[in-house]
């Protein structure tokens, strides 16, 4: 079995999907799941070979119905049965095993031995027999197979319903699978974009944010070769392109309102700046309480200056200065040309943060 070639048109005539055998014929105006059941039902009658089964001189009408019910009664699942039957449903003609008739016996699964079972019936009771939805529309084509001279054996059926039923289930596989992976890329993705977002708002992402902004190229005067990769016309002979090397910071408070709890987690917090930027940038690391030290005293004590720590980010203007403090009352501040970035230790925002333009990161 193969993938049929499909053709698509609009409106709902003269079937929601019909075949002539070679290709099936879709209609546009279905939804995604209702055209699913009847792209799976046209297919079903070319892969069950019902243009050459049909017995001579059969009724169409009812050959046609016998052959939705033997694909009603071997291949829909019950989602396909709620998708057709369902409210305002497009499709709410299709025969299903709800609208089959009550005394068909259950024994009767293919449409030959279905066929004469309806063909049996009273004429008043065939009158009121459902109607096949696709039937009317569905042609042989002659450049199709020829017509079987010999009856396919039950055997025969069985198994090509079998092996319709393990190709459909194979193709809903692969389409759940890739279904699957196709999330899976989305929720990757989604994912990545979150943590993207979430670093604009941590110590780490900020820093290195900040640091791509001002790791610029400069120039200065030198006697070394230029580099043979220098556009000549750029690179004016005598000068050389160096790196400013990024100045950080690290101001971390040791008032009495730090206690031993918080004093530990601003000394791990140092740790981790300087042993992940000093190889690469310059980091000073300096102490304040009512001022600024340059060595980590014993324990905190004291008030909490924060006016001496603007007034010295703003003599030493460096890139970007961290301030690892609580949550203390702070006068206002005059801002400052460097990026001030503020850990919050036992709180979550901090007066100082507000007060000088800075912005408080976890």
């Amino acid at each position: 079995m193969s993938i049929i070639e499909e053709k698509y048109f609009d409106g709902l005539h003269p079937a929601p999907a019909y075949t002539d055998f070679r290709r099936i014929f879709i209609s546009r105006s279905l939804s995604g799941h209702q055209m699913d059941v009847m792209r799976k039902h046209a297919r079903c009658h070319i892969w069950l070979q019902h243009n050459v089964r049909k017995p001579q001189n059969a009724n169409s009408e009812m050959w046609e119905l016998a052959c939705d019910a033997e694909i009603a009664l071997n291949i829909y699942t019950d989602e396909d049965d709620y998708i057709i039957n369902r409210p305002r449903s497009l499709i709410a003609s299709a025969i299903t095993r709800q609208n089959l008739p009550k005394d068909l016996p259950k024994e009767l699964i293919f449409a030959e031995e279905i066929y004469d079972w309806l063909a049996a019936q009273p004429e008043a009771k065939q009158l009121q027999f459902p109607k096949s939805q696709d039937g009317q529309a569905n042609s042989y084509d002659d450049s199709g197979d020829e017509k079987n001279d010999e009856n396919l054996k039950p055997d025969d059926i069985l198994d090509l319903i079998s092996k319709t039923k393990n190709f459909l289930e194979n193709l809903d596989k692969e389409k759940s699978q890739k279904a699957q992976s196709a999330a899976s890329r989305q929720t990757m993705e989604e994912f990545k974009e979150s943590r993207a977002e979430q670093r604009k708002f941590t110590l780490y992402g900020t820093i290195e944010a900040e640091l791509t902004a001002c790791y610029v190229v400069s120039r200065k005067k030198s006697f070394r070769r230029p580099s043979r990769r220098e556009n000549p016309d750029f690179i004016q002979k005598g000068v050389a392109k160096t790196r400013s090397r990024p100045h950080i910071i690290v101001y971390c408070d040791r008032s009495a309102s730090f206690d031993e709890k918080k004093t530990r987690e601003a000394t791990e917090k140092i740790s981790d700046i300087c042993r992940k930027y000093r190889a690469n940038i310059k980091v000073d690391v300096l102490y304040f309480n009512e001022q600024i030290l340059s060595e980590d005293p014993p324990c905190g004590e004291g008030n909490t200056n924060y006016k001496a720590v603007r007034d010295n980010i703003f003599s030493n203007n460096p890139e970007i200065a961290i301030v690892i403090t609580d949550d203390d009352n702070c006068e206002e501040l005059s801002p400052v040309t460097s990026k001030v970035l503020v850990v919050p230790i036992g709180t979550k925002r901090t007066f100082f943060a507000t007060r000088i333009g800075g912005k408080d990161v976890v």
